[in-house]
């Protein structure tokens, strides 16, 4: 299994998408709880707080963060 960082190296130098998917699969559910904390269980922010978080993950990448899968609940 890699480390956190081992799959942040990968995707940010080889734009590997399965990278990325695995640190969302593992983050999601603390990012998720953190944002309906943060947006008071508000929705439509707590959605966009969401995507914000790994958009700035993705930030530098050659790899589409777009591609990644993530649905709350």
């Amino acid at each position: 299994m890699e480390t956190d960082l081992q799959l942040l190296f990968r995707y940010h130098r080889q734009g590997d998408g399965e990278a990325f998917q695995s640190l969302v699969e593992a983050h999601a559910g603390m990012v998720h709880a953190t944002a309906r904390r943060v947006t008071q269980k508000d929705a439509w922010h707590e959605w966009h707080l969401i995507k914000a978080v790994f958009r700035l993950l993705g930030a530098g990448s050659s790899a589409p963060t777009g591609a990644v899968e993530y649905s709350p609940g």
